[in-house]
Parts: C-alpha cells; structure tokens; sequence
C-alpha cells in the first residue's frame, strides 16, 4: 500500500469506528499463549474464558482457558468430531458431526451438565449462540431457536451465522455451473426484523473469507473475488460503507476495534500480516511464515489458529504487549533442492503433512497431460495413438514444454482401464506405452500421477483388478517404480451423477447413499489392489466447484461415511482437491479445520481463455496481464485466477499441484468452432496452433505460452524470461554505456539492454509502463 492509500485508510478508520472504551481484561503470560496443539472446528471467546474443542486421540475434548486465574478446565468429553462452537458467559453449545445426521450439543457452564438441543438435517453445520436464542445452518438453511416457540426459517439457503445483540449476519450461495464462480450473498437481519442484503459478489469457494458484527458495523471480505473491493465496513446506523483495508484472510471485531490477518506476498519468503484498526489508525500486531487466522476479539485479547505439520494449533494474544508467537520446528523432512533424475530418487511417500522420496520433501509442479488432436480423455495413451504421436516427434515436443516451458516435475494424466464392448474385452493400454512415457518423462526431470476412474462404473470387474496389480508388476519389474509419483482411485470422485451436481450431496429423489457407498467400495478396491502389488500413494479427486445440496462445502466430501462407516479419508494417501475459480485457499482451510494433518495437492487448478470467449472471463486480457495478473485492468481474466490459486498454494500447506492443462485441443478446429462451440475448459496453458476465433485466445503460435502458462511458470521456478520468451526489455540508455548481461540473459533470442528502471520488475511485479 502506498503512502496516500495507507493516510486514506488510517483516516477513514479513525472517522468510522467510534473510540470506546474497552473492558478491561487481564493479559495472558506470556503474550502468546499456546492453548491447544489439535485444535478441532472453531474456538470462542467469552468475557472471561477461552472455549475450544481439541482432538484427543480418538475423541474430542472441549476445554476451557479462563484469563482471571489462568487455569485450564476439560469441560465435556465426545467421541463425534465437533464442528463448530459458540459460547457465552452461561453456555457453550457446539455441532458434532454424525455419519448421515449431525446434532447439536449444549453446555450448561454452572452445573456441566451437557443435552442435546437439535438433530441435523446433514452430516454438520453451523451454529451461533446470541443469549437465549441461538442459529443453526445446516441443509434446511438458517434457522432460529428461541425459548419456548418453533424454530423459524430465515432463510433456506443461510450458512456459516454470526449473531450479536439480536442481530444475525449470514451468507448464501447460488450456484454459478461446474468450475465457475457462484453468487454470493451477505445479508444482515436487525433485531426489529429488517432484513438487508449488504453484499453481492461473484466469488471462489466459501464465498466470503469472513465477516462480523458488532453493535455498530458489520465487516466483511470476499475471498477469490477479481473485483471485490476489500475489506469493508458497514455503518448499521447510517448505512454507510467503506473500504478498510485490501482483502482479509480472516478478521474479528469489537466496538472501537478490528483486526483481521492477510498474507503479504511482497515479502520473500511470504509472510502473514495481522493488523488492528481502531480510532488511532492502522497497527500491525503481529507477523509471522505460517498462515494465521484471527479467530476470535475480546478487549486486548485475540484468539489466533496456526497450522504446525498440518495440525491447527491456538493461541491467545495479547494484542497491547508486541506479542511473539512460539516458534514452529520445520518439517522433519527437509525441502530437497530438485529432483533430476526420479529413479535416483526414490518412491514418492507421504510423510506427516508433507510428500517426500530418498532426496528429502517433495513438491509436486504438475499439469496435465493431453495430445491437442485427442481431447479431453484417455485417448492420448492410446496405443496406436501414442505410438503415432511418439513417432511423429509429438510426444517429444509436448514434453520439453511441460518442462523447459514450465518447469514440471509432474506429468498428470487419464488412463483408460480395461472395458468390455461387444461381449469382447478391450484393453486399450498397454503396459509398454505408460512404460515408454515413463521413461521419457522422466528424463526431462518428471514423474507420472496416474487417473485411472472417470465415471460411476464401480464395478471392479478381475480384468480391471489384474491389469492395476500387472502394471506395478510390470514397473517394478523394470526397477521403475519411482516414476509413478501417485495412483488416482478417480479423478473427480463427486462428480459422475449429472449436471455438475455433488454427488455426495443428499437431495429430493436422489440415492446419494447408494453412490457413495458405490464410489467408497471402488476405492476401497482399488487401494487393495495397488498395495498388495507396491507402496504407491493411492489419491482420489474431488471438485470443490459443483452444485451444492446439503449446506456443506465440497471438501468435506473425504469426510462423508458410506453405509459401513468408511470414508475416503481413511482410504487415501493424500488428498487431492480441485479447485479453478480462486478458491484454493478456502478448500484447504476447511480440509484443515475438519482435523486433517495429511499431505493434501491441489490436483486440479487453472482457468480457460478460450478460442470463442463466450464468457468474458475466459480469456487472457491485456498483455500486461502476463506479468501483472493482479492488477485491476486484469481481473476477472484467467490470469487472475490462476495467480490467486497459484498464491495459496504458496501460503497455504499443500504440497503442490497440477495446472489444467497442458495445451488446447484440436477441438477448436471444427468446422463450426467459432460459431456454435463452446470451449471453456478445453484450453490449456500453451497454444496448439491451428485456427482460432476473432477475439478470442490472443496467443496462438504452436507452442506458445499463454499468460496463464507464464503464472505457472514462475511460480514452478522457472526463469523470468523463459517463462515468456516474447518479453523484450526497451532500452532507455540512463546509463552511461549500454552493455550485454552476462549468463542466461545473453542467450536470450531477444537483445536485451540496461536500464536504470530494471529494478522496477522486481518492485511493480512487471514491465508495464517503464
């Protein structure tokens, strides 16, 4: 933030947020205090106490952290997950996960007797507690309970409620198709009954990355949103509105003060900013390498979750006293420099929250794998198909992008399994071609993630079973093992029943039930299968962007039970969610909130610019939008998008990802191509030459990098110019004598002269206007 913006800022804080005088509250001692190591769901503050639930082997405690005597209290012990929890100064109450139907729990802090207020309509939800009445978001909407009366339907597509002093803030989503973005909503209703809609956004997934109320505001900020406005604050008296600050992360609030936590990414290596506005202006309170996540305000005291090796831990900070959070050990396995060669290397392995082989901890630089003439499928490993390509010089070239262009360590890609058509069996596969490309790969640096499901066929017939077990045998009998980094059970395991729909979801005249036990089964199948022939990570994907029925985010579908109580949680090496509409950081968020310290790759991420750009989000932008994807003049274009998940997955605790896709399909050849087809996600990163549509994708060159394709890039190490080899830098002799650079510089195609703005690349983030 420049001077200007942050004098602007600073006033319109201290204009807008009356001064108040704050209840006292003692310190804690230190100024960090470390509260809990397995935080579980979200904690709560309460005018004297501290209440959280924290997973204790295999049941979860609440526990309490009273401030007056610094004592710590076990207040109640569950053997169902907990969710969510709200307290006051009389009660806590809190959302325990079920296998089909959840419940809600209170806690009567005087006596500690516990009952159960509700049963669910889903697996979970959300709850807040605002004196005698309390909220609960499930997949009947946003109810309220108060003493004595029915509970009342606020509304049915209500989620994730905040409640103070008879007013309620919630969010609600309407669906916006497969991989997009949906509408989002915030509505605010006052305690008269008024109901207002303060917000409405196109946004990622979860929508919003939080808001709050207090007696006077309410804040709030969209998370993967191109063109939200930042953190705002809305005056409930006047109905005013201001922008706070840039996009938050998290945030919390009371009269007279605001704090909220963001990632700056200026920094190197990246760091985590939390700062307080009150009447005196813009603070920082705390930085810190590790995502934090402001979870609670009361007075000078602020609740604060971290990830340590995947596990959430909570502190209590003490805001007026420069706290100093404990420091976090660094992973057992040490981050390798590269991997050149994978067989020398090892068999990728899952290690605590981290992946790992013989060369230390691995991250994975993926994308997936299409020849353009084949499409979207498994045709490409074909094997007259390969062997044409493979011929042909294709393959090769395909290659050398996916690592000279992007610098991949990873090449994803769709393998059809055996099938039967006429009564005869097919095999479509053979062992020699995934061999062949193998080793190919792998002597550009890069291993295989293998998809072998794509449909709701769960049927793992002995032709399926013998030919999985007949290609580990086959790589290890070739000493070539290493070179698969992971198998996958299926690529996109909630999304095979229609319509983009989730398919884990309950819904009117729909047997999700009978689907996932089906999609529960094949994977429980095919892990037996894979294991009993080698020690080959089993993943299975999940789309975080389909229909959502039950009021439950699409992650927590590793979370969901079959019949037998088995879920793919339990059944998986990692997890590998996907994620294209900017909202990478909210999948992990939940899938670490929900108690999961496992490694965890973002599979899928990346954004169309399509030939025929029939939505005008899918497309590259301007060219500056290759090097300055963040700039206002680029929102709402793929480069956007791919750079916000591209900066999760720098913040955030995956190990990894794989960009879709390599290069566009042949697709947009068709005859009627820049008429009547609709392209989106059969784009990729680089362009396959051919024909293309007036006005549509702006690099066409076979081979050439589109601007999303430069995002990867960088973000996989790759270097600057490399990355996008059509940059020239223009020559403005400030200098007294223009002479070459040394190194890798020189051998650029383009000549390239000093400057003396060149630093301006590194500070502005590009080239534009030098």
């Amino acid at each position: 933030m420049n001077t200007t913006r942050l004098l602007s800022a600073v006033l319109a804080v201290a204009l807008l947020i009356p001064a108040h005088v704050r209840a006292a509250s003692p310190a804690p001692r230190p100024s960090a205090e470390l509260l809990a190591r397995a935080l579980a769901g979200h904690p709560a503050l309460t005018p004297t106490a501290a209440l959280w639930a924290e997973r204790d082997g295999a049941q979860f405690s609440v526990r309490r952290y009273t401030f007056q005597s610094q004592q710590y209290d076990d207040l109640a012990r569950r053997a169902a997950p907990i969710d969510d929890l709200a307290a006051d100064a009389t009660r806590a109450i809190w959302v325990e996960r079920g296998d089909q139907f959840g419940q809600v729990v209170a806690l009567d802090l005087a006596s500690g007797t516990v009952t159960q207020l509700a049963t669910l309509a889903s697996a979970s939800g959300t709850v807040a507690l605002d004196g005698a009445q309390w909220y609960l978001a499930d997949s009947r909407g946003l109810q309220r309970f108060s003493p004595g009366k029915a509970p009342e339907l606020l509304s049915p597509l209500g989620r994730r409620p905040v409640a103070h002093g008879g007013a309620v803030l919630w969010s609600e989503e309407q669906f916006g198709g497969e991989r997009q973005r949906a509408a989002w909503r915030l509505l605010l209703r006052e305690p008269g009954g008024q109901t207002a809609e303060l917000a409405q956004q196109l946004a990622g997934y979860g929508g919003l990355a939080g808001y709050t109320l207090t007696d006077d505001a309410a804040f709030w900020s969209f998370a993967g949103a191109a063109d939200a406005p930042g953190l705002v604050r809305f005056d409930r008296a006047s109905g005013a509105r201001d922008v706070v600050a840039p996009a938050a992360a998290t945030l919390a609030a009371t009269p007279g003060t605001l704090v909220w936590s963001a990632v700056d990414e200026a920094a190197q290596p990246l760091e985590w900013r939390i700062q307080r506005a009150s009447a005196q202006g813009i603070a920082p309170v705390i930085d810190a390498p590790a995502a934090l996540a402001v979870e609670g305000l009361l007075g000078s005291l602020m609740l604060v979750s971290r990830e340590n090796d995947g596990a959430r831990e909570l502190l209590l900070l003490n805001i007026d006293a420069a706290p100093v959070l404990p420091a976090i050990p660094p992973p057992a396995v040490a981050l390798q420099a590269s991997c050149g060669d994978p067989l020398a290397c090892g068999q990728v392995r899952a290690s605590g929250a981290v992946l790992a082989d013989n060369g230390g901890r691995w991250v994975m630089r993926g994308v997936q794998f299409f020849l353009p003439r084949y499409g979207i499928n498994g045709k490409s490993f074909w094997d007259a198909n390969y062997a044409a390509a493979a011929a042909s010089g294709e393959i090769d070239f395909w290659l050398e992008r996916a690592q000279r262009g992007l610098n991949a360590n990873t090449l994803r890609l769709f393998v059809d399994l055996p099938y039967t058509a006429g009564g005869a069996s097919a095999v479509p596969t053979s062992y020699a071609t995934l061999y062949d490309f193998a080793r190919r790969a792998a002597a550009h640096g890069m291993r295989l993630g293998i998809a072998l499901h794509n449909s709701a066929d769960w049927a793992m017939t002995p032709e399926r079973a013998a030919w999985i077990g007949g290609l580990l045998d086959d790589f290890a009998a070739r000493s070539a093992l290493p070179l698969i980094a992971y198998l996958s059970a299926d690529n996109e395991i909630n999304n095979h029943c229609g319509a983009g729909n989730d398919c884990f979801d309950r819904r009117p005249g729909y047997d999700d039930a009978g689907y996932i036990a089906g999609a529960l089964e094949w994977t429980a199948q095919f892990r037996a299968v894979v294991k009993r022939h080698a020690p080959v990570l089993v993943t299975a994907g999940i789309s975080s962007e389909v229909r959502d029925y039950d009021n439950t985010r699409a992650a927590f579908d590793y979370l969901r039970p079959d019949r037998s109580g088995r879920r793919l949680l339990g059944l998986i090496d990692m997890l590998a969610p996907h994620n294209y509409s900017g909202g990478a950081d909210g999948v992990i968020d939940d899938l670490r909130y929900a108690g999961y310290a496992g490694p965890i790759v973002l599979e899928e991420f990346g954004y169309p610019t399509d030939p025929r750009p029939l939505n005008p989000s899918w497309t590259e932008g301007a060219a500056t939008c290759r090097q300055m994807p963040l700039a206002t003049a680029c929102r709402d274009t793929a480069p956007f998008f791919v750079a916000t998940n591209l900066a999760a997955l720098r913040s955030r605790s995956y190990s990894g990802g794989a960009a879709w896709m390599l290069a566009d399909v042949d697709e947009k050849n068709r005859a009627d191509a820049c008429t009547t087809q609709r392209f989106d996600f059969w784009t990729g990163l680089f362009a396959s030459g051919g024909a293309y549509c007036e006005g549509g994708t702006a690099t066409r060159a076979p081979g050439a990098p589109k601007a999303t394709a430069v995002q990867v890039c960088r973000h996989y190490g790759g270097d600057f110019f490399a990355c996008d080899p059509s940059l020239v830098v223009r020559a403005r002799l400030y200098l007294p004598v223009a002479r070459r650079w040394p190194g890798a510089w020189r051998r650029q195609k383009q000549t390239r002269h000093a400057y003396a703005y060149l630093v301006c690349f590194h500070l502005c983030g590009g080239l534009d206007g030098i």
